[in-house]
């Protein structure tokens, strides 16, 4: 018997997926959120106003990296590949700046001190375990999918994004 296959999403991202898409579609609803997303001055609420404050945390990690690896994965890869191949599977939703066009730093997620919206930071801890959850199914159906130098791309621009985006005390999420 050969290796068997793990199916793609996995369970738990499919889950995570929906529940993230139940959360922008509730939202919406009170125009709160975009089709695909949220600005900036958006997440805050979906994070503070919809989660229970011991949750908080996780979901902030969990918006973290479904919307850095997107952003990532749609500037390093063919719009082709990532348009009929990645969104169909990962529906990871989008981050908006609020302050010009085009995406915000998902940095935003963890630094933002916006008094409106409070919500509890995840640790590195919770980054790092949401890291080998989030990035590591992403890389494994990256390489199951044929686009294994993609993962390369990928963590090379998560690098040289921690030097653009982020403030300098995130390297620990991709080590150099």
């Amino acid at each position: 018997m050969g290796d068997v296959a793990m199916p793609f999403p996995s369970a738990a991202m499919r889950a995570w997926c929906q529940n993230i898409e139940n959360l922008r579609e509730a939202m919406f609803r009170l125009g709160n959120a975009w089709e695909d997303g949220w600005c900036q001055c958006q997440i805050g609420e979906a994070i503070s106003g919809f989660c229970p404050s011991d949750k908080q945390a996780q979901l902030c990690s969990g918006l973290f990296w479904s919307v850095w690896i997107d952003q990532v994965l749609h500037s390093v890869s063919e719009r082709a590949f990532y348009e009929e191949k990645f969104r169909p599977v990962y529906r990871f939703p989008k981050l908006y700046s609020h302050t010009s066009t085009g995406h915000a730093s998902p940095a935003f997620l963890l630094t933002s001190e916006d008094r409106r919206w409070m919500y509890a930071k995840p640790g590195e801890s919770v980054l790092l375990e949401d890291k080998r959850e989030f990035w590591g199914e992403v890389s494994a159906w990256l390489r199951e999918s044929g686009q294994g130098h993609l993962c390369e791309a990928v963590e090379a621009e998560f690098r040289a994004d921690l030097s653009q985006r982020f403030p300098n005390d995130f390297g620990f999420l991709i080590p150099g």
